[in-house]
């Protein structure tokens, strides 16, 4: 499991995904924490449902239940996830994404 260090709490990408995933225009979200000058940070990548597209101010009011923290700092709309095939199955590959949310 990927933990993610988020103005210095300890944080499940899990718990900010699933939150996402609740929106109607959300299929699908993966989380990654970059560096800021505010400190590390997290980054919304989402799948958006089908004839649906995501609207960054509705991601971000839709997370103002989350604690400050936990709160994405961009929102990047994504087509398919990076993942590499594996003997234990298809795993996301979260460094790719990161260096994306960095070169952003």
């Amino acid at each position: 499991v990927d933990v993610l260090r988020l103005g210095g709490f300890l944080v499940n990408p899990a718990e900010i995904e699933e939150h996402l995933q609740a929106h109607p225009s959300v299929h699908a979200a993966q989380v990654v924490a970059i560096g800021t000058a505010q400190g590390m940070r997290a980054v919304a990548f989402v799948i958006p449902r089908a004839g649906r597209a995501c609207d960054e101010a509705a991601l971000l009011a839709h997370c103002g239940s989350l604690a400050r923290f936990k709160q994405p700092v961009r929102f990047i709309a994504i087509k398919t996830f990076p993942v590499t095939e594996s003997a234990n199955g298809v795993k996301i590959r979260r460094t790719e994404l990161r260096r994306i949310a960095e070169a952003l």
